[in-house]
């Protein structure tokens, strides 16, 4: 993941034809602009369609009409058929009757465009694995958040991002409903030519229409299109899935709840961003209700067997170096004794993964958006997956794309920064089962054993105290608290 931060006075989200022609027209004027494309490359999938005079005017006023028209010849006219008995219908010249002025009509493949359009873009335009997940408002700018971690801050917003455009959807704009008409369409290429002539063949039927435009004389686009049957459920018909429960991220949260739900008898999907199990992180402090939450899923046994209890903790002065408190870590309390390991993250995890049905965790799931729909939830993935749920549970961290729909405060800093790490000594630490921790002027730091070769250590100060940014930490500075 990138953390990377960078500017740019106008940012176009979509490298499609509408994105690539405004970042072309705005390079006519002297305008540099930047393309964002969630895609690694320019795509230049789909079939053709049929442009129009007006068209025609914008292209030439981008400096491609004339390199276009020279692949594209004209369309004259559309002739129609009833498509049962093959009786033409209707014929039309694509002439303007009141001045009689023939229309400039083309089937113009939209491979061939939207390459031209890129050409013409100075080089670096196009800024391709460019997710857009996230915008917000900084003053009179936008800040724009990628996928990858990367924010752009810009001036000037414009979204080209299709029918599920993120920039629609921070506007405030409607989703764009679904009007019951489905469509196939494609493109053939015919070596010894088409034979359909320059007129567009058009057949029309009970609740469908399908028909063929030529491109050029050896090449035609095609479509099938009808309205369906059954209307009002566009989301079942396009074959989205349906969950009963959905859990945001594959952490210790995530899987914890998973295996809860799993010895309940009750099955989930866990989404997780990275393409497979993150066990970053060194060990993790388990105390009494964790080890009791542990032995309910059926985890706690296995995990005892790797990690010896920790008995007491041991508080000493980082100046004098002599203790100033011990606690013992066994007192027995009013619900029973005291349990305390140090658990390394990664084991935890894979104890919880491992009590898993088999496909619960699915990876490369990154969530970038939901909605309410009546009783369910939309979940929107980076993939450009739905997924709709009945149950829609967060366990996606600090930066919480479902904290964030909930309308939680985000995450504030509180002052203080932390360093951590894990150490193993292959002849033993010799530090013992204790908990040793140390205190100074704004500064704590401590180890903690896991086992007799493993110990995890911390070291956590409060910047503002030593006259510091909360982003400045230098090894002079850890040596001279040290």
């Amino acid at each position: 993941m990138s953390n990377m931060e960078m500017t740019a006075d106008i940012v176009i989200v979509g490298a499609g034809i509408a994105g690539l022609a405004t970042a072309l027209a705005l390079h006519r004027l002297g305008l540099r602009s930047l393309v964002l494309e969630s895609s690694s490359y320019l795509r230049v999938n789909g079939a053709a369609f049929t442009t129009w005079t007006n068209a025609w005017k914008a292209l030439d006023a981008l400096g491609i009409g004339d390199s276009l028209r020279a692949a594209h010849p004209r369309i004259r006219g559309l002739v129609s058929y009833a498509a049962e008995a093959g009786v033409k219908t209707a014929e039309v010249e694509y002439v303007d009757k009141s001045t009689g002025v023939e229309h400039e009509v083309r089937c113009l493949r939209r491979k061939l465009l939207a390459e031209t359009l890129s050409n013409e873009l100075p080089s670096g335009t196009i800024r391709f694995s460019s997710q857009l997940v996230s915008i917000e408002e900084s003053g009179h700018l936008k800040l724009l958040h990628l996928a990858d971690g990367t924010t752009i801050k810009t001036k000037v917003l414009i979204g080209c991002d299709g029918v599920n455009s993120e920039v629609a959807k921070w506007l405030g704009f409607k989703k764009a409903a679904f009007d019951t008409r489905c469509a196939i369409r494609g493109y053939a290429v015919y070596e010894e030519g088409h034979g359909f002539g320059d007129k567009f063949v058009n057949f029309f039927g009970e609740g469908f229409r399908s028909g063929v435009v030529p491109c050029d004389d050896n090449s035609v686009y095609w479509f099938f299109s009808w309205s369906s049957a059954t209307r009002g459920k566009p989301k079942e018909r396009m074959g989205e899935p349906v969950e009963d429960i959905l859990i945001v991220g594959a952490g210790v949260s995530g899987l914890t709840a998973a295996v809860a739900l799993h010895r309940l008898g009750l099955r989930s999907t866990i989404l997780e961003s990275a393409n497979s199990m993150r066990a970053s992180g060194f060990h993790l402090s388990m105390w009494t209700n964790a080890w009791k939450a542990f032995d309910e899923i059926g985890i706690a046994d296995s995990l005892r067997q790797q990690y010896k209890q920790i008995p007491e903790m041991v508080f000493a002065s980082m100046i004098s170096g002599l203790p100033t408190a011990l606690i013992s870590l066994r007192t027995k309390a009013s619900s029973g004794d005291h349990e305390v390991r140090r658990v390394l993250r990664k084991d935890l995890l894979g104890a919880l993964e491992k009590e898993l049905p088999s496909g619960t965790v699915r990876y490369s799931s990154k969530v970038v958006g939901i909605e309410d729909s009546g009783c369910l939830k939309l979940v929107h993935l980076a993939d450009g997956s739905i997924l709709k749920t009945k149950v829609l549970i967060g366990c996606d961290g600090v930066n919480s794309v479902v904290a964030k729909w909930l309308g939680f405060k985000k995450p504030a800093l509180d002052g203080r920064l932390e360093i951590k790490g894990l150490s193993n000594f292959e002849h033993g630490h010799g530090l013992g089962l204790n908990f040793q921790h140390f205190f100074g002027k704004g500064v704590s730091c401590g180890v903690i054993p896991g086992d007799d070769n493993c110990v995890y250590w911390f070291f956590t100060f409060i910047p503002c105290n030593q006259g510091l940014s909360s982003r400045t930490l230098t090894c002079s500075f850890v040596e001279e608290l040290l």
